[in-house]
């Protein structure tokens, strides 16, 4: 995710918890998107309850509106949220999603893909430095060297060598600086961390680690809800943009209808829990399995990240001082050219 989708899905979960403690205490749909309409001053709520409350008058499902509305959503959110709209459970229904947003396993989850977009910004950061590095190394080093020697020997480099020397030292640094901060200023904008995250060899398979656990626990939160393995197994599926996670998850609701153990499950855990979705029968305990399954993966993670997080920002901390010296070089050789001549 990108820092806007972030903050998106907590706005999402915050919105969703008040809507869900509203109805839990017996408030009809309509006085609910009254009162939040009223008590919210942030433009993007109003327009959300807005639209809400159209869809619900032209579909006349509020689950529906809500899941065709809110950005950040899983995908199994609106049938979800049917089918308790459907028992009269709409309030209880909303709760629940809520509550799984905001497990500790889904929060810290959260919190270490910020984290990991973090790392990924300090791996787009060096590279422009080192990209910076090279190019400006070539024509302030040599150039500093030898106007530093023919001074001490007392040679008077000629006026073309000065003026060369002037323009290819100050104002190629000075260009290539600021190339590097409007560069920097670009992969911010563009979100260049997300392609880095999902692609970068050292964070690659944190990445993956992740989305690892996030199945885990989708899976033991639809399980928990009652839904059946098979339905469970394609919910979750459809929740990943990670087509390979999502091939596996989609073999595996194809062995479980076969009756087969559901193998292409191994993928997502140490443990070989493809063996567990058909041998156990029991679908609370099933979940408990997965979610301890998925902390201890998470623990795991955990310990991982912090060790290449102060390699990367050490890494960067040197390339940035290189990066001030070489424009500190920069400026200083004209100002020596200017009181030497």
């Amino acid at each position: 995710m990108a820092k806007s989708q972030y903050s998106s899905y907590e706005q999402t979960t915050t919105f969703l918890n008040k809507m869900a403690l509203l109805l839990d205490g017996k408030q009809e749909v309509s006085l609910v998107l009254d009162l939040l309409r009223k008590g919210s001053h942030w433009a993007q709520y109003k327009m959300w309850l807005e639209q809400i409350e159209a869809d619900w008058k032209k579909h006349g499902s509020f689950a529906l509106a809500l899941g065709s509305t809110l950005p950040t959503l899983e995908p199994f959110f609106t049938d979800f949220l049917r089918k308790a709209e459907q028992e009269g459970q709409l309030s209880q229904g909303l709760l629940q999603f809520v509550a799984f947003r905001e497990t500790k396993e889904s929060g810290h989850t959260e919190v270490m893909q910020k984290l990991l977009a973090t790392l990924a910004y300090y791996l787009v950061l060096s590279v422009f430095f080192v990209i910076f590095l090279i190019f400006a190394g070539q024509y302030i080093v040599p150039n500093f060297v030898s106007i530093s020697i023919l001074s001490r020997v007392g040679s008077e480099p000629p006026i073309t060598t000065q003026i060369v020397t002037l323009l290819s030292s100050g104002v190629s640094v000075s260009v290539l600086g600021l190339l590097v901060l409007v560069l920097i200023y670009i992969a911010a904008r563009a979100d260049l961390r997300d392609w880095v995250l999902k692609r970068s060899p050292l964070i690659g398979d944190l990445f993956l680690q992740l989305t690892r656990i996030q199945v885990l626990n989708t899976l033991a939160f639809l399980l928990r809800q009652g839904y059946p393995i098979h339905d469970a197994l394609i919910m979750t599926a459809n929740s990943l943009d990670y087509l390979p996670y999502q091939r596996h998850l989609q073999e595996a609701a194809h062995q479980v209808k076969q009756q087969q153990h559901p193998t292409t499950l191994d993928h997502f855990s140490s443990d070989n829990i493809g063996h567990l979705l058909l041998d156990v029968k029991n679908g609370e305990l099933l979940a408990d399995l997965l979610m301890r399954l998925a902390r201890l993966d998470f623990y795991k993670l955990q310990q991982r990240v912090p060790v290449i997080n102060t390699i990367l920002m050490w890494l960067l901390s040197l390339l940035f001082g290189a990066f001030l010296l070489l424009i500190l070089l920069g400026l200083y050789m004209p100002i020596f050219l200017l009181f030497s001549y």
